[in-house]
Protein backbone atom coordinates (compact mmCIF):
# COMPACT_ATOMS: atom_id res chain seq x y z
CA UNK A 1 0.00 0.00 0.00
CA UNK A 2 1.68 2.91 -1.01
CA UNK A 3 -0.63 6.21 0.01
CA UNK A 4 0.61 10.05 -0.13
CA UNK A 5 -0.46 12.28 2.41
CA UNK A 6 -0.96 15.59 1.49
CA UNK A 7 -1.57 18.23 4.19
CA UNK A 8 -2.53 21.56 3.14
CA UNK A 9 -1.41 24.20 5.44
CA UNK A 10 -0.76 26.75 3.32
CA UNK A 11 -3.80 29.04 3.79
CA UNK A 12 -2.49 28.78 7.89
CA UNK A 13 1.14 29.51 6.63
CA UNK A 14 -0.07 32.82 4.81
CA UNK A 15 -1.77 34.10 7.72
CA UNK A 16 1.29 33.61 10.37
CA UNK A 17 3.40 35.22 7.50
CA UNK A 18 1.38 38.52 7.57
CA UNK A 19 0.98 38.20 11.02
CA UNK A 20 4.28 38.41 11.51
CA UNK A 21 4.82 41.18 9.23
CA UNK A 22 1.97 43.10 11.09
CA UNK A 23 4.16 42.73 14.42
CA UNK A 24 7.35 43.95 12.76
CA UNK A 25 5.17 46.89 11.08
CA UNK A 26 7.20 49.57 13.01
CA UNK A 27 10.63 48.10 12.60
CA UNK A 28 11.19 46.58 9.34
CA UNK A 29 9.35 48.61 7.18
CA UNK A 30 11.26 49.47 4.10
CA UNK A 31 8.48 51.59 2.35
CA UNK A 32 6.36 54.96 3.28
CA UNK A 33 3.32 56.22 1.58
CA UNK A 34 2.57 59.26 2.21
CA UNK A 35 -1.03 61.06 1.07
CA UNK A 36 -2.51 64.36 0.46
CA UNK A 37 -2.64 65.51 3.83
CA UNK A 38 1.14 64.29 4.77
CA UNK A 39 0.94 61.51 6.94
CA UNK A 40 3.32 59.14 6.34
CA UNK A 41 2.46 55.11 6.69
CA UNK A 42 5.02 52.63 6.83
CA UNK A 43 4.73 49.53 5.44
CA UNK A 44 6.65 46.49 3.71
CA UNK A 45 7.50 46.47 -0.53
CA UNK A 46 7.13 42.89 -0.70
CA UNK A 47 3.67 42.78 0.20
CA UNK A 48 2.22 45.62 -1.83
CA UNK A 49 4.88 43.82 -4.59
CA UNK A 50 2.56 40.42 -4.21
CA UNK A 51 -0.74 42.49 -3.77
CA UNK A 52 -0.39 45.43 -6.54
CA UNK A 53 0.66 45.25 -9.90
CA UNK A 54 0.98 48.94 -9.68
CA UNK A 55 3.20 48.94 -6.68
CA UNK A 56 5.46 45.86 -7.82
CA UNK A 57 5.94 47.91 -10.77
CA UNK A 58 7.07 50.94 -9.09
CA UNK A 59 8.91 49.11 -6.39
CA UNK A 60 10.69 47.10 -8.92
CA UNK A 61 12.54 50.22 -9.73
CA UNK A 62 13.94 50.54 -6.42
CA UNK A 63 15.18 47.18 -6.24
CA UNK A 64 18.84 47.90 -5.81
CA UNK A 65 17.53 50.90 -2.63
CA UNK A 66 18.41 49.68 0.44
CA UNK A 67 17.74 52.46 2.01
CA UNK A 68 14.26 52.35 4.56
CA UNK A 69 13.53 55.94 4.21
CA UNK A 70 11.90 55.56 0.69
CA UNK A 71 8.62 57.52 0.86
CA UNK A 72 6.22 57.33 -2.22
CA UNK A 73 4.38 60.28 -2.64
CA UNK A 74 0.19 59.60 -2.99
CA UNK A 75 -1.38 62.62 -3.78
CA UNK A 76 -4.86 61.67 -4.76
CA UNK A 77 -5.19 59.39 -1.55
CA UNK A 78 -6.63 60.53 1.61
CA UNK A 79 -4.54 58.57 4.68
CA UNK A 80 -7.85 57.20 5.39
CA UNK A 81 -8.06 55.84 1.69
CA UNK A 82 -4.57 54.23 1.74
CA UNK A 83 -5.12 52.84 5.07
CA UNK A 84 -8.40 50.88 3.68
CA UNK A 85 -6.53 49.63 0.76
CA UNK A 86 -3.38 48.64 3.25
CA UNK A 87 -6.06 46.55 5.38
CA UNK A 88 -7.22 45.37 2.57
CA UNK A 89 -3.94 43.87 1.56
CA UNK A 90 -2.79 43.06 4.76
CA UNK A 91 -6.08 41.71 6.30
CA UNK A 92 -8.14 40.97 3.59
CA UNK A 93 -10.74 43.07 5.27
CA UNK A 94 -12.88 45.85 4.13
CA UNK A 95 -13.84 49.45 6.22
CA UNK A 96 -17.31 49.72 7.08
CA UNK A 97 -19.07 52.03 4.44
CA UNK A 98 -21.32 53.57 7.09
CA UNK A 99 -19.22 55.19 9.09
CA UNK A 100 -18.69 58.97 8.31
CA UNK A 101 -15.18 58.92 8.36
CA UNK A 102 -14.23 56.23 5.76
CA UNK A 103 -13.75 55.89 2.32
CA UNK A 104 -16.93 55.19 0.01
CA UNK A 105 -16.83 51.86 -1.47
CA UNK A 106 -17.13 53.52 -4.72
CA UNK A 107 -13.88 55.49 -3.98
CA UNK A 108 -12.34 52.40 -2.94
CA UNK A 109 -13.37 50.83 -5.85
CA UNK A 110 -11.89 53.55 -7.94
CA UNK A 111 -8.82 53.47 -5.94
CA UNK A 112 -8.12 49.57 -5.68
CA UNK A 113 -8.06 49.41 -9.73
CA UNK A 114 -5.93 52.34 -10.49
CA UNK A 115 -3.34 50.50 -7.62
CA UNK A 116 -4.75 47.45 -9.08
CA UNK A 117 -4.80 45.62 -5.94
CA UNK A 118 -5.41 41.93 -6.56
CA UNK A 119 -9.15 40.96 -5.57
CA UNK A 120 -10.19 44.58 -3.62
CA UNK A 121 -12.80 46.12 -6.61
CA UNK A 122 -14.28 42.68 -6.49
CA UNK A 123 -14.36 42.19 -3.35
CA UNK A 124 -16.23 45.85 -2.62
CA UNK A 125 -18.56 45.26 -5.61
CA UNK A 126 -19.39 41.91 -4.30
CA UNK A 127 -20.17 43.18 -1.14
CA UNK A 128 -22.25 46.09 -2.54
CA UNK A 129 -24.20 43.43 -4.16
CA UNK A 130 -24.61 41.00 -1.18
CA UNK A 131 -25.13 43.88 1.62
CA UNK A 132 -28.60 44.89 0.20
CA UNK A 133 -29.84 41.12 -0.10
CA UNK A 134 -28.46 41.09 3.25
CA UNK A 135 -30.96 43.41 4.45
CA UNK A 136 -33.91 41.88 2.05
CA UNK A 137 -33.24 38.48 4.40
CA UNK A 138 -33.52 40.40 7.23
CA UNK A 139 -36.38 42.35 6.79
CA UNK A 140 -37.74 38.54 5.68
CA UNK A 141 -36.71 37.66 8.84
CA UNK A 142 -38.48 40.41 10.65
CA UNK A 143 -41.87 39.79 8.92
CA UNK A 144 -41.71 35.97 9.54
CA UNK A 145 -40.71 36.54 13.48
CA UNK A 146 -44.30 38.40 13.18
CA UNK A 147 -46.14 36.08 11.62
CA UNK A 148 -45.02 33.15 13.97
CA UNK A 149 -45.52 35.11 16.90
CA UNK A 150 -49.17 35.96 15.67
CA UNK A 151 -49.50 32.29 14.57
CA UNK A 152 -48.21 31.96 18.47
CA UNK A 153 -50.93 34.03 19.81
CA UNK A 154 -53.78 32.80 17.94
CA UNK A 155 -52.66 28.97 18.94
CA UNK A 156 -52.54 29.65 22.66
CA UNK A 157 -55.64 31.60 22.73
CA UNK A 158 -57.55 28.58 21.01
CA UNK A 159 -55.69 26.55 23.71
CA UNK A 160 -57.03 28.67 26.58
CA UNK A 161 -60.84 28.79 24.76
CA UNK A 162 -60.50 24.88 24.51
CA UNK A 163 -59.44 24.86 28.13
CA UNK A 164 -61.97 27.38 29.21
CA UNK A 165 -64.75 24.83 27.34
CA UNK A 166 -63.82 22.04 29.55
CA UNK A 167 -63.68 24.21 32.48
CA UNK A 168 -67.54 25.20 31.28
CA UNK A 169 -68.60 21.62 31.38
CA UNK A 170 -66.58 20.99 34.64
CA UNK A 171 -68.29 24.32 36.17
CA UNK A 172 -72.09 22.72 35.00
CA UNK A 173 -71.43 19.86 36.89
CA UNK A 174 -70.06 20.97 40.07
CA UNK A 175 -70.80 24.81 39.84
CA UNK A 176 -68.64 25.45 43.02
CA UNK A 177 -66.11 27.36 41.32
CA UNK A 178 -67.72 30.58 40.06
CA UNK A 179 -64.69 32.61 41.46
CA UNK A 180 -62.02 30.48 39.29
CA UNK A 181 -64.40 30.91 35.92
CA UNK A 182 -64.05 34.41 36.28
CA UNK A 183 -60.32 34.46 37.02
CA UNK A 184 -59.49 32.36 34.10
CA UNK A 185 -61.52 34.65 31.60
CA UNK A 186 -59.68 37.67 32.91
CA UNK A 187 -56.17 35.71 31.94
CA UNK A 188 -57.67 34.95 28.41
CA UNK A 189 -58.65 38.46 27.92
CA UNK A 190 -55.36 39.48 28.88
CA UNK A 191 -53.60 37.33 26.25
CA UNK A 192 -56.20 37.51 23.77
CA UNK A 193 -54.51 41.76 23.75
Amino acid sequence: MNQKLDLDFYGENCKNIVKLFLEQKKTECDVCLMGCDGTIIKSHKIILSACSSYFNCVLSKFQNNQEKDLVLLMPAYTEKEIRGVLNFIYNGKLPENDKDDRPSYDRLISIANELKVVGMAQSIELLSKLIPKMLDVKEFEKQLMEKESDKSSSIEISKYDEANRKAAKVLKSTKDFPGWMMRFKSQLTIIKN
